[in-house]
C-alpha cells in the first residue's frame, strides 16, 4: 500500500508546487500547523472536482490566493477528497491546479514530472 500522496502545495507568494507528503493527519499538521481546514470552493468548470484546499486555521496568516471573492491565507494542500477520505490528486486534477494558477502547458509537464529520469 502507498504510504505517500501527490498533492499540490501553494505557499503565499509562491507558485504551487507538486510534492508528495505522507498520508495521515501527522503529514498534514507539519505542513499547516496543528490546527487547518479544508473547504471545497474551487470553481469546478476551471478545476475537477473532489479536490479539497486545506489550509491553516490561523488568524495570523499571510494572505495566499483568492477564490472567486474568497481570499485563502497561508500555506495551502490541495488534496483529492473521496468523502473526506484525503488522497493523492490524479493527474488531471493537478493539471487543472497548475492552469488555475496560470501556468503554461510545458511548465505543467515540468511540474508534474520533475525528478523522473527519461
Amino acid at each position: 500500500m502507498r504510504r505517500k500522496m501527490r498533492v499540490v502545495l501553494k505557499k503565499p507568494c509562491e507558485k504551487p508546487q507538486v510534492v508528495e507528503i505522507g498520508k495521515g493527519l501527522k503529514a498534514m499538521q507539519e505542513i499547516l500547523g496543528k490546527s487547518f481546514e479544508g473547504v471545497s470552493m474551487l470553481p469546478q468548470r476551471k478545476v475537477s472536482s473532489n479536490i479539497t484546499v486545506l489550509h491553516s486555521d490561523n488568524d495570523k496568516a499571510c494572505p495566499n490566493f483568492f477564490i472567486e471573492d474568497n481570499l485563502v491565507c497561508g500555506t495551502v494542500l490541495f488534496v483529492n477528497d473521496n468523502r473526506s477520505n484525503f488522497s493523492s490528486l490524479s493527474e488531471k486534477q493537478v493539471m487543472g491546479l497548475l492552469e488555475y494558477f496560470g501556468f503554461e502547458k510545458e511548465e505543467i509537464l515540468n511540474e508534474m514530472y520533475k525528478g523522473v529520469a527519461i
